[in-house]
């Protein structure tokens, strides 16, 4: 069992080890729902825990999603995640010990109201103080444009970026699902690959984590594709 535990903790270290967070950063939300245990023996209904070098097949939650170039990069970030912490990656169908479904959505959630100050040009007069030539400082008033700023009220839609990982335990042809990770970010962004790796490491980083884990984590700030 100490055994046990030491490679859990190896395997859960190597994840955070190739995550880095950059700034500015954005709150994102990840619940956890888990059946995975270290002692499955001693835990009825609880499921073990993926060990070394087990074999995890990669698959779309919705197979029209297959092609999609997401699911591309979804499964490039996978590989590399599981790679780290020496899980095998397969073929669905290559007697795969866990199969593990990906979905993502983007939606639209909310429209908020922002505020800016903006230049503007007035015409008109006023007072201030000029120099004259041979003639030092005076004052009085002068006549023309000036520069000003005032606020603007505008409104944003913010969408509910989501992605969402579910871990299958196979045993022949019967999946039993152990673990599901559903992580959310509001943005006014309306497209996900800009921070969806960022996104994927959070939800492997809690493949460890207690059932009913719900948490708040800083992702990087990373919007360059909607602007």
């Amino acid at each position: 069992m100490l055994r046990k535990f030491f490679k859990v903790a190896l395997i859960a270290a190597a994840f955070v080890a190739v995550s880095g967070c950059a700034a500015p950063t954005v709150k994102t939300n990840v619940a956890i729902s888990s059946k995975l245990s270290m002692t499955p023996d001693l835990n009825p209904g609880l499921h073990a825990m993926p060990d070394w070098g087990d074999k995890i097949a990669i698959m779309p939650a919705v197979s029209s999603k297959k092609n999609d170039p997401v699911y591309s990069s979804v499964v490039g970030s996978l590989e590399s995640l599981l790679d780290a912490a020496h899980l095998e990656t397969v073929s669905r169908g290559s007697g795969e010990k866990y199969r593990l479904s990906v979905d993502w959505s983007v939606k639209p959630s909310r429209i908020i109201q922002r505020t800016e100050n903006v230049p503007v040009t007035v015409i008109g007069g006023g007072y201030g103080w000029g120099r004259y030539h041979h003639h030092g400082w005076h004052g009085g008033p002068y006549f023309g444009p000036q520069m000003g700023f005032v606020t603007r009220a505008y409104p944003e839609q913010l969408y509910m970026r989501e992605l969402v990982l579910k871990l299958y335990e196979m045993k022949g042809s019967k999946a039993t699902s152990v673990f599901s990770a559903v992580v959310r970010n509001e943005a006014g962004c309306n497209r996900i690959d800009d921070i969806l790796p960022y996104m994927v490491q959070s939800a492997i980083d809690n493949l460890y984590t207690q059932d009913g884990t719900v948490k708040v984590v800083e992702l990087p700030e990373v919007t360059d594709v909607c602007r």
